[in-house]
């Protein structure tokens, strides 16, 4: 696929899918560094779709499969989201019903939550290995090291510390 990084201007204007998908796959490893560039290439791929007057299931499947490829980051990622919003209000296409925006809406909302409580575990765990690491004059291990690791990892160790605190009182 690499043979094809110096014709992106023949992949672009093609009308086959397959020029699309070789593209989406250049411009993803292009911009592996840069997610505002991707973003915009992401956009620069899904709007020729709606223009060639390829069905909503086939621009649905493409942009599933070009979504897949070119992950973005939250903020970059509700940015394009709006900006492909606004292209297929003005197309009169939309991607998604508004019942399926109302679902991804809960969903994220649900997701939120749930990272919520298990931030919120994974920050107690780590208190209550700093307190025992304190009383038991251990060396308090570094924040990053600890938020690295799985809440079952965090719990493990405070286990252990505690084990060894009840071993000395």
């Amino acid at each position: 696929m690499l043979d094809y990084l110096d014709r992106v201007d023949e992949l672009e204007s093609s009308e086959n899918p397959f020029a699309t998908v070789i593209l989406a796959h250049l411009m993803t490893r292009q911009t592996a560094h840069d997610p505002a560039d991707r973003c915009r290439w992401k956009l620069r791929l899904m709007q020729p779709l709606y223009q060639r007057g390829m069905s909503r299931e086939v621009v649905r499947d493409m942009f599933k499969m070009i979504d897949w490829m070119m992950d973005l980051p939250t903020d970059i990622a509700l940015q394009f989201e709006t900006e492909l919003l606004l292209f297929e209000q003005e197309k009169q296409m939309p991607y998604v019903t508004s019942i399926e925006r109302h679902g991804i809406e809960k969903g994220l909302e649900q997701g939120l939550e749930q990272g919520l409580e298990q931030g919120l575990e994974k920050g107690e765990l780590i208190g209550q290995i700093r307190l025992f690491q304190q009383l038991l004059k251990q060396p308090e291990q570094a924040s990053d090291q600890l938020q690295s690791q799985t809440t079952d990892a965090l719990q493990s160790q405070l286990n252990k510390l505690r084990q060894a605190y009840t071993a000395i009182r």
